[in-house]
């Protein structure tokens, strides 16, 4: 029985890496499955080929792949949304008014939007007062920066 030919280990590892990719987080697993793989067609084509020109075939396969992937995935990121403010709670509210909780302390206080009462610091040097309302002009994390409306 003649010995199992390399381009089997290459395609059987190819295989199982990418196997592995739906158990492990992220997406390497995947590139190298395909280095691996590619470098097991390449085995068919050349089955005399060292050990040592495999590894290497299978090392810069797998560099350029995931180099290549990430810029995919990085790539397919950063497309428009027509939510850009989606998962980013606090921003959804730049531009809302709202009325103080309680008297400002250091310039800290709250403020109640919808069930959820929100921690907010004033602009500056600007004076407000408990029941005052309030915009809020950005958000610096969880804690949404405000200034005081002036009455029109």
């Amino acid at each position: 029985m003649p010995p199992l030919a390399m381009f089997w280990y290459w395609l059987a590892g190819g295989v199982l890496l990418m196997i592995a990719e739906v158990f492990v987080p992220g997406v390497t697993l995947l590139w190298l499955g395909v280095a691996a793989t590619i470098t097991g067609l390449v085995l068919i084509f050349l089955p005399d080929l060292a050990l040592e020109f495999q590894g290497l075939i299978f090392a810069v396969l797998a560099v350029v792949s995931v180099v290549v992937g990430r810029m995919v995935y990085r790539a397919d990121n950063n497309t428009p949304t027509d939510h850009p403010t989606l998962n980013r709670r606090a921003e959804q509210y730049v531009g809302q008014v709202y009325r103080l909780n309680a008297e400002p302390v250091d310039g800290r206080a709250s403020v109640h939007i919808g069930d959820t009462v929100w921690n907010v610091v004033l602009r500056g040097d600007a004076a407000a007062h408990s029941g005052d309302h309030v915009r809020v002009v950005g958000a610096d994390g969880a804690v949404l920066v405000v200034e005081p409306v002036t009455p029109a």
